[in-house]
């Protein structure tokens, strides 16, 4: 039974397919679906879907939304720009149940290109027909969708790299660094913005900490958590942070080609350390792709155009 009565569904030229099984799967569940396209393999911009869906999911109570583009990465940075929105990025059954049991997200985001149409149905069921946890995760929800302070955010530092993680793994954010400071393209310097013990705190402190120093030193960061969907949704709430929630070296290499993502987020109960060093290596070697006909930074510059219309409202 479906915890929502309408879904909004929209995507990029990337994934025309994949959203129109995703449609006709709600319609099948009995969702009342509102389809945003695009329906055509033409080119357009992720954050002008992003932001036409987010816009229906928050004008009618009981909607949601389920954005797809490649990789997933420049819709879910996109939709969480805009108030009122929990956009989490997933790629299996766990993760799209945690997004809602946890983290209340109201918007599914997915690749098309990284997750294969079976794996997409089931998220999609799960998503719809997941209620959100409430108790201690209703304290957390409230402090990711709080204003936010202004940030100033350069790439001026790469070479500075802020760690930071919750209770959930505070030793796999310890290998992370320690790791960072082997890399051969370094060196770089390390800022562990904690925690440092297994003491419960809330993710969104932590991401809101490491974020401030992102932009205070104009370096990256890395976010990790249980499934990375918090930290996710809490950084990219921040005006000129690019936060990408990533599972592979692919998808890590991508949020920097195509994104300009200057925060990685990681799971560290969905992903094990081979991986998250392999996810650290793409993301700290990735450069951002310029490409000739300059496609991605117009699409990063309306991610930036996205803030300052909602800092207005």
């Amino acid at each position: 039974m479906s915890v929502f009565k309408r879904v909004v569904v929209g995507c990029d030229h990337a994934a025309v397919a994949a959203r129109g099984g995703v449609a006709d799967l709600m319609r099948k569940l009995g969702l009342e679906v509102e389809d945003c396209g695009t329906k055509t393999c033409d080119r357009v911009d992720y954050p002008d879907i992003a932001g036409e869906v987010c816009r229906k999911v928050n004008e009618k109570e009981g909607s949601c939304g389920i954005l797809l583009c490649g990789s997933g990465i420049g819709m879910s940075i996109s939709a969480n720009k805009h108030k009122g929105i929990r956009a989490a990025i997933c790629h299996d059954n766990y993760t799209a149940a945690m997004s809602r049991k946890h983290n209340n997200a109201n918007i599914l985001c997915l690749g098309a290109r990284t997750t294969g149409p079976d794996v997409i149905s089931e998220m999609c069921t799960t998503f719809v027909n997941t209620e959100f946890e409430g108790g201690r995760h209703c304290g957390r929800v409230e402090k990711l969708m709080s204003p936010k302070p202004e940030l100033k955010v350069t790439d001026s530092n790469p070479s500075i790299i802020v760690v930071g993680c919750d209770h959930a793994d505070f030793e796999s954010k310890n290998a992370v660094v320690e790791f960072i400071k082997t890399l051969p393209n370094g060196p770089f310097e390390v800022i562990d913005a904690g925690v440092h013990s297994a003491d419960r705190v809330d993710y969104p402190d932590i991401a809101a900490s490491v974020c401030q120093k992102v932009a205070s030193t104009g370096g990256r960061g890395i976010l990790m958590c249980g499934s990375g969907i918090g930290m996710e949704i809490t950084a990219n709430k921040f005006n000129g942070i690019r936060a990408a929630l990533c599972h592979e070296a692919y998808t890590a290499r991508v949020c920097r080609e195509h994104n300009n993502a200057n925060v990685l987020c990681m799971g560290v109960r969905t992903s094990g350390p081979d991986l998250h060093k392999e996810m650290v290596k793409a993301f700290l070697s990735t450069p951002f792709v310029v490409s000739s006909d300059s496609r991605h930074c117009q699409r990063v510059g309306k991610i930036a155009e996205q803030e300052v219309q909602q800092g207005k409202l």
